[in-house]
């Protein structure tokens, strides 16, 4: 699933890998560019064929859900987002994500930019508060089993 969502992903935005190993990668891009390069038919189709029913449901709902909580935020076009960052499991704790996440601040520090994600875990929270990023919005849905915090990082950090 997550190779599936890269593929997509990347057709329209920015993807970083850590070295020709790839063991870590990341996705940026404008949120003008997601909003244009987002195809629900298209992320249905990649559900269907690597999950069960039920599977699917939770994950659609979950998928509409972060959406909705995104166009709330009425974020700019030119806002950089932080699609997908993902570490294989073996590699983590060794600063692969957070040296993909550091090069890219830079960039958008540079830039003037507005830096932008979603995490649905509350352990990330505190990985990308130490990057600059703050909570503007904590949804809870599905009575409490599933939570998304949305964060905001203005350039030069937060803080």
């Amino acid at each position: 699933m997550f190779r599936l969502e890269v593929e997509r992903v990347s057709s329209f935005g920015e993807l970083v890998a850590d070295s020709s190993e790839c063991k870590g990668v990341a996705i940026w891009c404008r949120m003008g560019e997601l909003n244009e390069g987002v195809s629900i038919p298209k992320q249905f189709r990649a559900l269907i064929s690597c999950m069960r029913p039920p599977e699917m449901i939770k994950t659609l709902r979950r998928c509409m859900s972060i959406e909705r909580g995104r166009d709330r935020m009425h974020l700019s076009d030119d806002t950089v987002y932080l699609y997908i960052l993902g570490v294989a499991p073996e590699s983590q704790g060794k600063g692969i994500g957070s040296s993909l996440v550091r090069e890219k601040l830079a960039e958008c520090d540079k830039e003037g930019c507005t830096v932008y994600l979603e995490t649905n875990s509350e352990h990330n929270v505190g990985y990308y508060e130490s990057f600059g990023f703050s909570v503007v919005k904590k949804i809870v849905e599905e009575h409490g089993a599933f939570t998304t915090w949305y964060m905001i990082r203005n350039p030069g950090g937060n803080k």
